[in-house]
């Protein structure tokens, strides 16, 4: 997934705010992530690729292999949110199945979807709600990202999902002060600066660090450049494409009525 000069507006008491200005980036199969400041939009990035923004002004170019979102993008998608709102009276398998069973296409065979389910089921704690946000997302079995949205530090969530990216699943998280260890399981980097987006070698071996305004730094980088290039070179070569590879669903709905 590509986006390009992204800007996302929302109303204010007194007038509106901008919460993001100009950003552009793309995902790509891995284990992405997205840290930076408090209140720089760690939460809001990720909610507006996802299209999970229902109030203000979003504008911007949202792409997936190079065309425009397909109808089918949202269920395509999971997205892990920072609170965990489940059914109390559920165990977290039945949490499981009833994902599986609206959200995974119709035509996927019903014992396949419950096989699925086993699958997840076996690398769950069941004590941990987190894991059960998760898992839920991954139920639906997305074919083309999953959105995790603050999620915990622990040792073992990480290591999870670095075995699903292991298995071809796009992932993109944010995450607050992760170990020196926990970086090792990280594919790519977004850092956030309020006003655009850092991008991580624009920082590296350049002295006085705290005299530098790190956007502008990065906005006339040659690493900038090169991302620009990165977003759009991919985009060109989908295009020039035939159709039989891209992806051809445009149900909102997994399932019928």
């Amino acid at each position: 997934m590509a986006g390009r000069d992204i800007y996302c507006t929302i109303p204010v008491k007194g007038g509106c705010k901008m919460l993001l200005n100009d950003a552009s980036g793309y995902v790509r199969p891995g284990l992405m992530v997205l840290m930076g400041e408090s209140g720089v939009g760690k939460t809001m990035l990720p909610n507006t690729l996802a299209q999970r923004i229902y109030f203000g002004e979003v504008t911007g170019n949202f792409l997936v292999d190079g065309m425009p979102l397909p109808k089918s993008f949202q269920r395509a998608t999971g997205f892990a949110e920072q609170q965990d709102m489940h059914e109390p009276t559920a165990t977290v398998r039945e949490a499981l199945i009833f994902s599986a069973l609206l959200r995974q296409p119709a035509e996927t065979p019903l014992d396949d979807k419950y096989d699925y389910i086993e699958t997840i089921w076996n690398g769950l704690n069941q004590e941990q709600r987190k894991r059960l946000t998760i898992g839920v997302e991954l139920a639906s079995k997305p074919r083309l990202l999953m959105f995790l949205d603050k999620i915990l530090t622990a040792f073992n969530v990480v290591r999870f999902l670095r075995k699903l990216t292991n298995s071809s699943q796009a992932s993109l998280c944010t995450i607050h002060q992760p170990s020196t260890v926990l970086f090792e399981y990280f594919d790519d980097l977004i850092l956030l600066k309020r006003g655009s987006t850092c991008g991580r070698r624009s920082l590296q071996g350049n002295p006085n660090r705290k005299e530098k305004d790190w956007a502008e730094v990065w906005l006339n980088s040659a690493g900038h450049a090169n991302h620009v290039e990165n977003i759009n070179q991919p985009i060109t070569a989908r295009l020039s494409q035939t159709s039989e590879n891209q992806i051809d669903d445009s149900r909102e709905f997994a399932m019928p009525w």
